[in-house]
This record gives C-alpha cells, sequence and structure tokens, in this order.
C-alpha cells in the first residue's frame, strides 16, 4: 500500500468545515491492484468506500466497498471531483466508472455530480418520522438488519430535511453522508433539498431531467 498513497478528505462538510462522510481515493493508472487488494486496501482505510483511478487523463474510475466493485457511491464520488479537480489542476466535466459517465461540476464551493437514478441507487428504504426530534432519538442498537435512511421536514416550505441513515445490514452501523439516498429522496419529492445527515453532515440534491438527479456538497482534506 505504500506504492499507493490514499487521498483522504471529508465529503459533505457543513459551511464551518466540520462533519461530514469519510471518502479516500488512489491512483492505479498501472492496474497493478487486482479485485482482491483493492478490496483489502478498502477495508485497511476503513472508509465506506473508495475510488481506484484507472486512467487520470479519461477520468475512469472504479469504487470499491470492502465486500468488492460497486457500481455507484454519490459521496466518495462528490469527494473523488474535488480531489481529481486538484491533481488535474483544472476543472473535472465527467468521471466514468462502471454506471457509466458521470457529469460534474463545480458551483462556489460546492461540487456536483448528475447521474441517473435507473437501477434505484443503494437501494435504501426510506421512513419518514413526524418531526426532527423523532430522527435524534434514534438509537443505534434499534437498528440492527436496516439499510434505510429516516428522515423528517425541518422547515418544508425551504426544503430543509433532517435526516440518518442506518446501514447495519452491509456493516456500515450509521453512515454520515448518504449521497444516493439523498438523490433518490429528492427525486422521490421532486424538489430541491438540503439535508443536515448524520452528526451535522450538509447534503444539497436535486431531481434533474430524464430521470437522474443531482448531488453536490463541500469537500475538505483530511
Amino acid at each position: 500500500m505504500d506504492m499507493f498513497k490514499p487521498y483522504l478528505f471529508q465529503v459533505f462538510v457543513n459551511e464551518q468545515g466540520k462533519f461530514g462522510n469519510l471518502g479516500s481515493l488512489i491512483v492505479d493508472e498501472s492496474s497493478q491492484l487486482d479485485l482482491e487488494k483493492r478490496k483489502s486496501i478498502t477495508a485497511e482505510i476503513g472508509h465506506d468506500e473508495t475510488v481506484f483511478v484507472n486512467d487520470l487523463a479519461s477520468v475512469d474510475v472504479s469504487i470499491y466497498h470492502a465486500n468488492g466493485e460497486v457500481d455507484f457511491a454519490g459521496s466518495v464520488l462528490v469527494g473523488a471531483v474535488w480531489q481529481l479537480s486538484k491533481l488535474k489542476d483544472e476543472p473535472v466535466q465527467n468521471i466514468h466508472c462502471k454506471k457509466g459517465n458521470i457529469s460534474t461540476w463545480q458551483d462556489g464551493d460546492i461540487y456536483w455530480l448528475r447521474a441517473g437514478l435507473k437501477g434505484n441507487l443503494g437501494n435504501w428504504e426510506y421512513e419518514q418520522l413526524e418531526n426532527p426530534e423523532a430522527v435524534d432519538a434514534i438509537a443505534l442498537a434499534d437498528t440492527k438488519g436496516w439499510k434505510k435512511m429516516t428522515w423528517a421536514w425541518k422547515d418544508e416550505a425551504k426544503g430543509l430535511i433532517r435526516a440518518r441513515t442506518f446501514a447495519s445490514k452491509i456493516n456500515i452501523p450509521e453512515v454520515q453522508g448518504n449521497g444516493s439516498g439523498s438523490m433518490n429522496l429528492a427525486a422521490q419529492l421532486q424538489r430541491e433539498i438540503i439535508i443536515t445527515h448524520g452528526d451535522g453532515s450538509v447534503i444539497y440534491a436535486r431531481p434533474a431531467l430524464n430521470n437522474k438527479a443531482e448531488l453536490g456538497g463541500r469537500v475538505l482534506a483530511i
């Protein structure tokens, strides 16, 4: 692993640079790391997913969970947009991954991507609760076997949401930044939303044309 320096970042930090979801990126243009090695490195780093860059020029990447390659992971891909823009010293406009071509851009301090919803990104269950206090009150001990995003309106008129995601079903007790779930929720609600997620992550999501959705957030290096 010493040959392959992981770039580490926090995705969906708030305006003060706090909270967020951990993500990582490794450049492996020579494809020296096979599937099993990529899985073990991802497990060793300990983040939900790691992006492996197969070709920097064309921005071709693969996304790995400790259990193997996945088609899409919104949180770590937003982080990858930020990191790859720094590595290439120019804005990244597209990322190519197993899901296909992902459009990407920067708007102020927010990094964005647009992806198709076909395939039900993340296969999350959803539960709307009565108020944010009910979301905050959920105990981890009561979420065994879940792969669920729980949410409530903070201010429906303004599109503000409080949410937490629990995924012990895939060995992640609580997700600090659920990108794919936020995209699906925005599409279900058919409106732009700003989600205070987990301990305080801030996620921007909105529906787009042609059965797509957009996901945005701030990113900082660790």
